[in-house]
């Protein structure tokens, strides 16, 4: 069911980059079963690493979605826009 949301978002806005936070993994499962759809950033505790892996190994893929195992930050605002403009600055 949120692989068919996170698509609809994606042909919606025609957007590169999709953020899903996902307080209490929810839908980690079935995010695991994603195939050609587009590709899944599970950002990790190593947050350097996930912008590592947006910025260098995932910049030429068409549909790409980052996820967090968090609530919505209120916060760390900083943190979604730095991985966003990675993203983006690159293409």
């Amino acid at each position: 069911m949120i692989i068919e949301k996170v698509n609809k978002v994606f042909e919606q806005y025609g957007c590169k980059l999709v953020f899903l936070f996902d307080e209490g993994e929810v839908y980690s499962e079935e995010l695991e079963q994603v195939k050609d759809e587009f590709k899944v950033l599970k950002v990790s505790s190593n947050y350097f690493k996930s912008k590592y892996l947006l910025e260098f190994e995932l910049i030429n893929e068409p549909r790409v979605l980052v996820y967090e195992p968090i609530g919505r930050p209120a916060g760390k605002k900083k943190r979604v826009l730095s991985l966003a403009r990675s993203f983006a600055g690159q293409s």
